[in-house]
C-alpha cells in the first residue's frame, strides 16, 4: 500500500496500520438459555392475573393456577407446563424483571396502619393515666 496513492498523510498512514484487525464475533459464553420466550410471556400473563406478586409468593401457586388457566383457556403444551412447574422463585424474578417495568404495581387507596403521623402510632391519653 502506498501512501502516495491514497493521498494519506505520513500521520493518517500510521494509524490506518495501527488498527487492531476486527475479529469474528466468539459465540457467547455460559450456559445455554433454559427458559425461552414463551415461558416468559406465560409467565406474564400469569403473574397480571394473580396480582403481581413477587416469584417466592407465585412459585407455590403456579400448579393451582396453571389448572385454572387450562380450564379457561384449553391446555398447554406438555413442554411448557413442564417448564413453568419447575421453575424457581428467583428464575421467575429473572424472567419477569422487563415486565415489572412495563407494569409498575398500582398503589390501592386507604390502608396503612400510621394514624395519620409519620413517628409512629399514637398514644390515647385518658384522664386515668398518671402522668410520667
Amino acid at each position: 500500500m502506498c501512501i502516495r496513492d491514497r493521498g494519506w498523510t505520513r500521520k493518517h498512514a500510521i494509524k490506518v496500520m495501527r488498527r487492531k484487525v476486527r475479529r469474528q464475533a466468539k459465540p457467547p459464553c455460559g450456559r445455554k438459555k433454559t427458559y425461552g420466550p414463551e415461558v416468559a410471556v406465560m409467565l406474564e400473563t400469569l403473574w397480571l392475573l394473580m396480582d403481581q406478586p413477587c416469584g417466592k409468593l407465585m412459585a407455590p401457586g403456579l400448579p393451582w393456577w396453571l389448572d385454572s388457566y387450562e380450564r379457561h383457556h384449553g391446555a398447554l403444551p406438555a413442554e411448557l407446563r413442564g417448564q413453568l412447574l419447575g421453575i424457581s422463585a428467583a428464575q421467575i424474578d429473572r424472567l419477569l424483571s422487563a415486565a415489572k417495568l412495563r407494569h409498575p404495581r398500582k398503589r390501592h387507596a386507604g390502608g396503612g396502619s400510621g394514624g395519620g403521623r409519620a413517628g409512629g402510632p399514637t398514644r390515647q391519653v385518658s384522664a386515668v393515666d398518671p402522668p410520667g
